[in-house]
Formats: structure tokens, C-alpha cells, sequence
């Protein structure tokens, strides 16, 4: 689209191009280009007047635009500073995402990777990531680590590739005029000259159509982000790095991956974007010290079935209900016990089919059995007086009374295994723990995630929501 926001005074634009001054100088030696968020400033801004209402046309701009596209606008607007080198090509929108970037000097348009060159297929994109073509279905969130092949394309391939997004037969790309960025394209901002004059400087609006969710500013995928799921192999990771440090590094370009990560992962990524020719072993340890501290904003790559278990981790959390269900390991000798005394029982019920019984004597069976489990109760050795008189089978009671007595056992042991879990002793050999490999890990992890409640160490609980 072009001079979609030409209604703008030369007067608003210069007070924005002030900004953009201020703040290019702030970051000069710290970014290759700083993100502002335009509304905040503004309003402490010397000219905020003239700014707000400035930004207050630019939105209605916007929501025009996303209305019109059948979406819905978003409320965040943003300065983009440029800077001498261009941007690392990245994506940073979502599947019904769309960025509209405005500029607000005269300068070249945003950058995207050629759209006429042919999409790899499936199969060539998992050979290039190490992974199965499977792993890269397009339905799921992150599908576009497929949708933006061109992250996982050789470096300078990318780079030789990217083009302008505006087209050049319309003029230049003049104050006023503006892109639109859709999801799965791989773009970035040029890189400007160092030479007197204005800065480049760009505005830059989201809306979303199908999605629910609005543009997240810290969310950007970049040419070595897909290497970081565990999916990837580490020596394809360590190669990647290898790759994007290298490549900056024979071209002059400020490239370094690490500075994108928190404290925690980036000394392991520094050593593996400038260390060559570490060995297998160095490099599997390293790797995974690099991943285990990621942000979540790291693109990734996940099957239906894990997307699945996320959405049903996140709707466990916002309903903010759970179950505790307590899970025990119990022993081979127990199971053995059990299995005993519930054989014990049948046969000593199958007894009764040897024992023939008159109807008159049903009523005395059943108080000899009462009266047995009392005798045994008052540890009495002899035959109570009570049932003297009646006629009963012994071999069949002494059956009742061994399968009584072990019953009641196996219910005590129940009893000091439940009590033993929920004390949570160190010792116990019934409980089941992540650490001894008795619980998956993934499934161990709901007890340590979400909830309003005390997380408990070591604990043989698994969390799951109450219907």
C-alpha cells in the first residue's frame, strides 16, 4: 500500500523524527537498532500534544487497515531506529499475525527473502534440522519454522536473497507511505549508512485475524533460534552457530548470537558459536546447558500431541482447579503378599461347597463366624460356650481365620505405605520419584507447575484437573 498515512503534517513528523534522533544517539554503541514504545514516550515528550494526536491518526489508520482485512487492531505502536547494519532476518509474527511498518523519513522498505525463489519441500527442510519431516507439521503453533524456511537455509544464502519489500517501480519509500508483513515471512531492517542527516526511522502497527492473541514484541525467531529445541541434534546445533558467528565474522557484521539469551545459557552458546572444532561430547554438554535456561519466546518446533499437552497445561492453570492423585510403587513382595491373601480368600469361600449346610443352620453359621472373629479379638484359645452346641466344620473356620488375620495385615501395611508417602520420607522405597526414574519427568512436572499452592519437594503427586 502506499501514502496510506499521508494525512500527517510535516509538523507531527518532525517532532517524531526528534525522537528518533534521541533515541538513535542513546543506543548508538549498544544496538543495531532500538525499539520504542512510541505512546509511552510520547506522553513525556515536549511536544505530546502534537504527538498523541499524531499517534491518535496513525491507530485510526490502522484499525481502517485491519478492519478492512477482517481483523482487529492492536493497541501497541512502536519506533523503529535504524541503524548502520541491517537486521538479523527473523520472523516475529504468528499464523494470523499481520505488521503494517509506516516510514516517517524517506529510506528503503523493509527487507523480506525473495518470494519468487521455490519453496523447499518438507523432506529437504528436516534433512537440513536434523529431524524427521513429520516433526514439521504446519498445524501446529510453531509451524512456521516450515512456513519460514528460510531460517534453516544456509546463512548466506538468506542474506544474498533478501529484497525489498516495497516495490521500487512506485518511487521511494517516502514518509507516509507502508508495508504490510504477514506471518511465516522472513524480513528484516535495512542496515543505513553512517552519514549525516536523518535517521531512518519506521512506525510499526500489528493486527491479528484468526488468532486470539495480540503481536508480542519479545517474541522474534532468528536463524539459529530452531537449533535450541531438544528436538534438533546437538553437532547440527553446534554447526548452526558455527555457521551464523562465522559468517558475521568474514563479513564485518556484528553477529553474535549469545548476547540473546540470559546469563544462565550464554557463556555455553558463546563457546559454541567461537569455539571450532570441539568434540562430540564437549558439544552434547554444552548444548544442553544452552538449552536448558531458554526463553519460551525461542521458536520451536512441536507435534500435535505436544501442542495438545500445552493447551491442556494452560487451560489447567487458568481454571486454577486441581486433583491430587497420589501414585505409590509397591514392592514384588507385596504384590505377591496381596495376591496370596486374595487367593486365600477364594478358597476359603470355595470350602463352603464341600461343607453342606441346612437351611435351619445358615443363622448359626453366621454367628460362628462373628463370634470366631470376636474369640480372635479377645485372643481366646478355646472354643467359645456360645457355639458349643453347633455343629460347624473345622477345617473350613480355621480357613476364615488365617484369611481374616492376613486381610486385616494387608490393610495395616496399606495404612503405613500411605503414611509413609504423604510424610514423604527420604528412605522410602514405595514412593515414586523423578529421580528414580519410577515417573516420567513430563508427567512428574505437573506437581511443579501453576496452582496457587505450596509446591512440594520430592513429592509422589501427579496434578491434574478436577472435572
Amino acid at each position: 500500500m502506499g501514502k496510506d498515512f499521508s494525512g500527517i503534517s510535516d509538523k507531527e513528523v518532525n517532532a517524531v523524527r526528534h525522537i528518533s534522533r534521541k533515541v538513535q544517539q542513546s543506543t548508538k554503541d549498544t544496538q543495531p537498532s532500538a525499539t520504542l514504545d512510541l505512546s509511552d514516550y510520547a506522553k513525556k515528550h515536549e511536544h505530546a500534544d502534537l504527538l498523541l494526536a499524531f499517534l491518535e491518526e496513525l491507530q485510526s489508520s490502522l484499525e481502517r487497515v485491519a478492519v478492512a482485512n477482517g481483523g482487529v487492531a492492536s493497541e501497541d505502536v512502536a519506533a523503529l531506529v535504524g541503524a548502520t547494519e541491517m537486521q538479523v532476518p527473523h520472523t516475529d509474527l504468528l499464523p494470523g499475525q499481520v505488521q503494517v511498518i509506516c516510514a516517517l523519513t524517506e529510506t528503503s522498505s523493509t527487507l523480506v527473502y525473495d518470494p519468487k525463489l521455490q519453496r523447499p519441500s518438507h523432506q529437504d527442510v528436516a534433512k537440513m534440522m536434523g529431524v524427521e519431516a513429520s516433526e514439521l507439521k504446519e498445524e501446529g503453533q510453531f509451524g512456521l519454522v516450515y512456513k519460514s524456511f528460510p531460517l534453516v537455509l544456509p546463512v548466506k544464502d538468506v542474506y544474498r536473497n533478501m529484497v525489498e519489500s516495497y516495490d521500487a517501480t512506485n518511487g521511494p519509500f517516502d514518509c507516509g507511505d507502508a508495508v504490510q508483513i504477514r506471518d511465516g515471512i522472513v524480513h528484516a531492517g535495512p542496515g543505513c549508512e553512517d552519514q549525516p542527516g536523518e535517521p531512518r526511522v519506521v512506525v510499526f502497527m500489528t493486527y491479528r485475524t484468526f488468532r486470539d492473541e495480540h503481536y508480542e514484541f519479545t517474541f522474534q525467531a532468528k536463524l539459529w533460534d530452531w537449533a535450541s529445541h531438544p528436538a534438533i541434534p546437538p553437532m547440527v546445533a553446534y554447526k548452526r552457530l558455527q555457521e551464523v558467528y562465522r559468517f558475521g565474522v568474514d563479513n564485518g557484521m556484528d553477529i553474535k548470537p549469545w548476547t540473546y539469551y540470559p546469563p544462565e545459557s550464554l557463556e555455553a552458546c558463546k563457546m559454541l558459536c567461537t569455539t571450532p572444532g570441539l568434540d562430540e561430547m564437549t558439544v552434547e554438554l554444552l548444548v544442553e546447558e544452552w538449552r536448558e535456561m531458554l526463553y519460551d519466546e525461542n521458536v520451536q518446533i512441536v507435534n500435535q500431541d505436544q501442542e495438545k499437552s500445552a493447551l491442556m497445561d494452560a487451560w489447567q492453570r487458568e481454571e486454577d482447579q486441581y486433583e491430587l492423585i497420589m501414585v505409590m510403587r509397591r514392592s514384588f513382595r507385596r504384590h505377591f503378599f496381596t495376591f496370596f491373601i486374595l487367593s486365600m480368600a477364594v478358597l476359603s469361600g470355595a470350602t463352603s461347597l464341600f461343607c453342606p449346610l441346612s437351611i435351619d443352620m445358615l443363622a448359626g453359621r453366621l454367628s460362628i463366624n462373628v463370634t470366631v472373629l470376636l474369640s480372635m479379638v479377645a485372643f481366646s484359645v478355646q472354643r467359645p460356650s456360645a457355639i458349643e452346641a453347633v455343629p460347624y466344620n473345622t477345617i473350613h473356620d480355621i480357613f476364615v481365620q488365617v484369611c481374616t488375620l492376613l486381610t486385616a495385615t494387608l490393610s495395616l501395611c496399606n495404612l503405613a505405605t500411605q503414611l509413609t508417602c504423604f510424610e514423604m520420607t527420604e528412605g522410602c522405597d514405595e514412593c515414586v520419584r523423578e529421580e528414580n526414574g519410577r515417573i516420567r519427568p513430563d508427567t512428574a512436572g505437573y506437581g511443579r507447575h501453576g496452582g496457587s499452592g505450596p509446591v512440594l519437594k520430592n513429592a509422589s503427586f501427579i496434578v491434574t484437573s478436577s472435572s
